[in-house]
């Protein structure tokens, strides 16, 4: 057992030039107060728990020096001028949010951030941070990537590497008071790259006021990559659009990015959201399951759910997930998964409403790794749902309704962007009626169709011109 210095119920007056601890320090409701220009020295296995008071006063230092794992916990905050990082060992790590005045300086060893908060405020740095030093983010087991800890900084029209996060930043226009979080929890994919991971950071930037930034984004190949290929990253931003007056989902949008590591480079845009989030991964990860497709039909008075997969590798189990907004979901039913397999495989889940909802599936490895598709929408009472579809040549979009209540009704389609990029009137008939695009105008990619008629009965439907 350790042999630390335990304070209770006094003050204490840390004042001289140097007040080295080696067995750590346990405070237990004392006020304990490092003067300006004094050095408090953590030294050996030593730790910091604070469950009193420790104030650190304008130029004091504290500094970490020891050569195993040091530990600062408690459950009161610790808000230090200077904090010092020269540990030889496996660094220092976080079992409580700490608070940074001046600078956070590291010399040797890692902050692991485990799943707490470094506050630099508005005039707190990260300093001489590289690659052998560095922040993290651990799990209860010490793997890269798990943990849900932060570092941010609050500044008002910043620009540059803010508070030295390694995120440098050029805004179109002023962006206000602005809070700069960088975290390293991995970020799960959405759409496309459902089933990918992003590397090992992600910053989130809240400012007041949106705005397009030029944005150059470190990180250090040697750990933060998750098996991605250095040079080949793309920028990704997560993103909300509306289509005709409806919101979208939240998804992962790719920029265009230069990447010479380590850093990358893109420019994010304006979207439907009041923060702008970042990060960097790739289309290379080998994806678990192959999902060849993921409908929802509407069946005698019941929605189908139906997916199916070319291939699995080590898939635990699939979560069907429910949403009447689009944005918060729910766990609708589990399913089992195949574990390993090279066959079709064919999933069928049965919802008996009817309502409008929206539907996202969820697959979980043997690891407990996630990753979710993109959202399907379906509204069984809404008798065109499942009947419109559409087919394509080189030069044409052809759109099908096999029934459409015999209303006149108007028909839409909008870019990724969400800007409208066709729009005309629709008359059906009593059986199928056919409606022509010209895809000249159109770029390949994806789009969302709206076709709504004067029942008020409308469809949203994904469609990727080739």
């Amino acid at each position: 057992m350790k042999n630390n210095y335990k304070f209770l119920f006094i003050i204490i007056l840390v004042s001289t030039s140097i007040l080295a601890f080696t067995q750590g320090l346990i405070n237990n409701g004392a006020k304990i107060v490092v003067q300006g220009n004094a050095n408090l020295l953590i030294i050996g296995s030593g730790n910091i728990e604070n469950n009193g008071t420790i104030t650190c006063n304008t130029n004091s230092n504290v500094k970490f020096m020891g050569n195993a794992l040091q530990e600062i916990s408690g459950s009161n905050q610790v808000n230090f001028y200077n904090l010092l990082i020269d540990n030889t060992g496996a660094g220092l790590a976080l079992y409580s949010n700490i608070g940074i005045t001046n600078e956070i300086r590291l010399y040797d060893g890692d902050v692991d951030l485990k799943n707490q908060t470094i506050d630099l405020g508005t005039t707190g740095n990260l300093v001489n941070e590289a690659s052998s030093q560095r922040v993290k983010a651990t799990n209860a087991v010490g793997l890269d990537g798990m943990g849900t800890g932060t570092i941010r900084a609050s500044r008002t029209n910043p620009t540059g590497n803010v508070a030295g996060l390694g995120l440098n930043i050029t805004p179109s226009s002023a962006l206000g008071s602005t809070v700069i979080i960088r975290g390293h929890e991995q970020q799960a994919g959405t759409g496309s790259y459902a089933s990918n991971w992003s590397i090992f950071r992600y910053y989130e930037i809240q400012p007041t006021n949106i705005t397009s930034i030029n944005i150059n984004f470190n990180y250090y190949p040697a750990f933060e990559l998750n098996g991605h290929s250095d040079g080949s990253l793309i920028m990704f931003q997560e993103a909300q659009y509306y289509y005709g007056g409806w919101a979208g989902p939240v998804f992962w949008e790719p920029k265009i990015t230069g990447n010479t590591s380590p850093i990358a480079n893109g420019i994010s845009e304006v979207s439907a959201l009041n923060y702008i989030k970042l990060t960097l991964g790739s289309d290379l990860i080998p994806l678990p399951i192959e999902l060849i497709s993921f409908n929802i039909n509407c069946e005698d008075n019941l929605k189908a759910i139906k997916w199916e997969t070319s291939s699995e590798t080590n898939n635990d189990y699939f979560v069907l997930e429910k949403s009447v907004d689009g944005i918060n979901f729910i766990d609708f039913e589990i399913v089992a998964g195949a574990g390993n397999s090279t066959e079709l495989r064919k999933y069928i889940v049965y919802d008996n409403s009817l309502e409008k909802a929206y539907y996202r599936l969820k697959q979980v490895d043997i690891n407990g790794v996630e990753s979710t598709t993109e959202i399907k929408y379906s509204n069984c009472t809404e008798n065109i749902e499942s009947l419109v579809y559409y087919y394509q040549d080189e030069n044409v979009l052809t759109f099908v309704l096999e029934s459409f209540q015999q209303k006149e009704g108007k028909i839409m389609l909008y870019d990724i962007q969400g800007k409208l990029v066709y729009e005309n009137l629709i008359f059906p008939s009593e059986t199928k009626t056919y409606h022509q695009i010209s895809k000249c105008n159109l770029s390949n990619g994806s789009y969302i169709l709206y076709i709504s008629n004067k029942n008020n009965e409308s469809v949203r439907k994904n469609v990727i011109v080739l």
